[in-house]
C-alpha cells in the first residue's frame, strides 16, 4: 500500500518525492564542492607553472654577469639548476643577443626544436603570457638583461666588443611550460569528482529510500485505517508514536478528528432516530383518525371532534418540522450580519413588556442594580427569541403562582443574565443532555409534560450563533437555573454569584456586584 500525491499532474509516490529532494540537495552540494575543489586545484596548478618559470628565468639571470659597457653569459662554466618539479623536463628555455642570434638554449626539453623557431621572433614580455604553438598552450614570459650603462660609446654594435665570445651589448632571456599537463590533472580531477558524486548519489539514494519509506510508515497506516475505516468501525484508532514530533502530532490529531467524527456521527444516529420516531407518531394518530371517521357515516359533531384532533397533530408536526429545519440551516445562516449595539438595562424590561399578554406575566420578576449601561453587541431579535424560548420553559416546567426571577449583573467584564424558576428542575445526571435535540428529562416525563424536545436545543444553537455561553445547573425539586454570559465565550460553570444568592436565601436572587 502506497501513499501517492500528486504533482504537477504526474503521480508521484511521497517517498519517491522525498527521496528526489534530499538527492536533489545532496547533487547540488556534492555539485558544489567539486566545483569549488576543481577551481582551487586549477589555481594551484597554474601557480605551480608560473612559479617554476620564474624558477628558470631567475636562474638564467643568475648566470649573466652585468658590467659597465656590456653583460657576459657563462652557460659553460656555470650549472643550471631547475631543480626537481613537475615541469622540469618540459620545460623550455633559450638565450638571443642583441642581434637575435641563440646564444644558449635547453637542450632537455622535448620541445627544444619545436618552438625555437615560433618563439625566437619575440621580444620582451610584462610577467607570463598564454601562448598557442600548434595548437598547444604555453606560459612564455621573456626578459631583457642591459648593461648597467646602456649609453656607452663602446656598445654600439656587436663588432666593437673584440675577441670578447661571452661578452655581448644586451641579452634576451626566454622560459616557457607547456600548460597541457596542468589540463591533463585538471581532466582527471574533473573526472574522478563527476564519477565519486555520482557514485555518493548512487549510495545515498539507496539508504535514502530506506529511510524515507520507514519514515513515512506512520503514514501508510494512516491511510490503511483511512481506507477501512467506515460508519461501523469508527472507534479504531492510531497507536501513539511517542516521538513528539510533527508525526506524532498528525497521528494525536487524526485520532481527535476521529473522537470528534464518532460524537457527531452518534449524535446524527440519536437525532434521526428521535427525529423519525417524533415524526411518524403524529403521522400515525392523525392516518388512524382519518381512517375511522371513514369507516361509517358519523354526524358533524363526530367530524369535527376528529378534525379539531387532526389539526392538533397537524399543528404538533408543524412544530417538530420547523424546529428540525431550524436545527438543519448552517451556522451562518443562523445570525443575521444584522447586528446592533444593545443596553440590556433598558432592553430586557422592554423585552418582558412585549410579553404583558402571555401567561403569567405577573409571576415573572426583573432584577438589575447596574449603574452603568450594560452593553453588548448583538441581534435583539435572535436574542429575545433565546431569552423567550428559556423564559416559555420555565413558565412550562412550574406552578403558576411561583416566581420567575430575572437578573442582570456582572462578574468582571462579563455580563450574565440569569433566569431562576422554582419548578420541577433538572436531574444532574441530564445536565451533560439538555441541550440534545428531542431529549426530555425524567422529572418531565413523569409529570406528563407535553412538548417536542426541541427548544433548549434551539435556544443553544441560537446563543452559539450569537457569541453567547448558555449554562444550566439546577437540583431536582428546587427549580432550574440557565445563565446567558456574553461577551465572554471561555466560562465553562454557572457563575457563583447568582448561586450564592440564592443559597443565602435572596428571594429576589440579586447580587452585589456594583458596575
Amino acid at each position: 500500500m502506497e501513499t501517492t500525491l500528486c504533482l504537477r499532474g504526474n503521480n508521484l509516490t511521497l517517498t519517491n518525492r522525498l527521496l528526489f529532494f534530499f538527492l536533489a540537495t545532496l547533487a547540488c552540494v556534492l555539485l558544489s564542492f567539486s566545483i569549488g575543489l576543481f577551481g582551487i586545484a586549477r589555481i594551484y596548478l597554474h601557480g605551480q607553472a608560473k612559479e617554476q618559470l620564474e624558477a628558470a628565468l631567475n636562474t638564467l639571470i643568475a648566470m649573466v654577469e652585468i658590467k659597465e659597457d656590456r653583460v657576459e653569459f657563462e652557460s659553460h662554466d656555470r650549472i643550471l639548476t631547475i631543480g626537481t618539479q613537475a615541469f622540469e623536463n618540459h620545460l623550455f628555455w633559450f638565450v638571443q643577443d642583441d642581434a637575435g642570434r641563440v646564444v644558449s638554449r635547453s637542450s632537455k626539453s622535448e620541445y627544444s626544436n619545436q618552438l625555437a623557431d615560433d618563439l625566437e621572433e619575440g621580444g620582451a614580455t610584462r610577467g607570463p603570457t598564454l601562448t598557442y604553438v600548434n595548437g598547444q598552450a604555453w606560459l612564455v614570459e621573456t626578459r631583457s638583461v642591459q648593461p648597467l650603462n646602456p649609453a656607452s660609446p663602446r656598445m654600439k654594435s656587436r663588432a666593437a666588443i673584440d675577441g670578447l665570445e661571452n661578452e655581448f651589448p644586451s641579452l634576451l632571456l626566454t622560459a616557457a611550460v607547456p600548460l597541457k599537463y596542468v589540463q591533463l590533472a585538471l581532466w582527471q580531477l574533473a573526472a574522478t569528482l563527476l564519477l565519486l558524486t555520482a557514485g555518493l548519489l548512487m549510495v545515498f539514494g539507496a539508504i535514502g529510500g530506506i529511510v524515507c519509506r520507514r519514515a513515512i510508515r506512520p503514514l501508510r497506516q494512516i491511510t490503511g485505517i483511512v481506507r477501512r475505516m467506515t460508519s461501523a468501525n469508527l472507534y479504531e484508532r492510531l497507536s501513539p508514536l511517542g516521538s513528539k514530533d510533527e508525526l506524532d502530532d498528525l497521528v494525536q490529531s487524526f485520532n481527535g478528528l476521529l473522537d470528534r467524527l464518532e460524537v457527531s456521527f452518534e449524535q446524527q444516529k440519536q437525532f434521526t432516530g428521535d427525529a423519525s420516531h417524533q415524526l411518524r407518531t403524529p403521522l400515525t394518530v392523525i392516518r388512524g383518525q382519518a381512517e375511522v371517521a371513514l369507516r361509517r357515516d358519523r354526524t358533524a359533531e363526530d367530524y369535527r371532534e376528529t378534525l379539531l384532533k387532526i389539526q392538533r397533530k397537524a399543528e404538533y408536526l408543524e412544530q417538530i418540522t420547523e424546529s428540525l429545519l431550524f436545527l438543519a440551516r448552517a451556522d451562518a445562516d443562523v445570525a443575521d450580519p444584522q447586528i446592533e449595539s444593545i443596553d440590556l438595562r433598558h432592553w430586557l424590561p422592554e423585552y418582558l413588556a412585549s410579553r404583558s399578554n402571555q401567561d403569567r406575566v405577573n409571576d415573572i420578576i426583573f432584577k438589575c442594580e447596574l449603574l452603568t449601561p450594560a452593553l453588548v453587541v448583538s441581534h435583539p431579535a435572535l436574542l429575545g427569541e433565546l431569552l423567550g424560548i428559556i423564559l416559555d420553559n420555565a413558565i412550562d416546567y412550574s406552578n403558576s403562582g411561583t416566581l420567575i426571577r430575572i437578573q442582570l449583573y456582572r462578574e468582571n467584564d462579563t455580563l450574565l443574565i440569569g433566569i431562576d424558576d422554582q419548578g420541577i428542575g433538572i436531574d444532574p445526571a441530564d445536565l451533560q443532555r439538555v441541550f440534545a435535540p428531542f431529549f426530555r428529562s425524567s422529572a418531565a416525563l413523569k409529570r406528563n409534560k407535553s412538548g417536542v424536545g426541541l427548544g433548549l436545543s434551539i435556544a443553544h444553537r441560537i446563543a452559539n450563533s450569537l457569541g453567547i455561553k448558555i449554562l444550566a445547573q439546577r437540583k431536582v425539586d428546587q427549580g432550574s437555573i440557565f445563565v446567558l454570559m456574553l461577551r465572554r465565550r471561555d466560562a465553562s460553570s454557572v457563575p457563583s454569584a447568582f448561586v450564592e444568592n440564592r443559597k443565602n436565601g435572596n428571594p429576589n436572587g440579586q447580587d452585589q456586584h456594583d458596575a
